[in-house]
């Protein structure tokens, strides 16, 4: 019986020391597959603004933020410098937009918010309402004048069919 205990035993010492042995190469080959990968993959990785589901495939709580649809430029500019990822959703009825983000990101998406609000504050209403209405009114004129060209290219095809 001894015999088959010393050959068990010498079997089981074999297989822990290959085991062992093994552990390291495989530990070792993992990790340099997956630097490997990343670092061919490193400009493929989505930062900035991405869609809501592929935020949520990074495994991170999400928070959100409603910000107005006028100041959504700027926002997105200033989150965009800070190197947050978030997505946006727009809520029709409302007329606003949500800002989803990582609540990782929650001091930096801060920090964004009141340079936002800084920005803002520097011009005044009035000043920002007459710009827009100065573009607005450059808008609808060049608008206009495109029409009726269009208007009176129309009418003459359409009289020269007639004669």
């Amino acid at each position: 019986m001894e015999d088959a205990e010393s050959v068990i035993a010498s079997y089981i010492e074999g297989q822990s020391i290959c085991v062992l042995k093994k552990i390291p190469t495989v530990t070792l080959g993992s990790v340099l597959a997956t630097a490997k990968y990343i670092h061919d993959n490193k400009h493929s990785i989505a930062h900035g603004e991405q869609s809501l589901y592929k935020l949520n495939l990074q495994g991170r709580q999400l928070t959100d933020v409603i910000i107005p649809r006028e100041d959504i430029k700027l926002f997105k500019a200033e989150l965009k410098k800070y190197a947050v990822d978030f997505s946006l959703k727009r809520d029709e009825l409302a007329s606003s937009i949500y800002v989803y983000f990582k609540a990782q990101d929650n001091e930096r998406v801060l920090e964004a918010i009141e340079k936002c609000l800084s920005a803002f504050e520097r011009r005044p209403l009035k000043e920002r309402l007459a710009a827009a209405k100065v573009i607005a009114a450059e808008r609808n004129l060049a608008r206009k004048k495109h029409w009726e060209k269009n208007r009176d290219k129309a009418r003459n095809i359409a009289r020269e069919h007639v004669r």
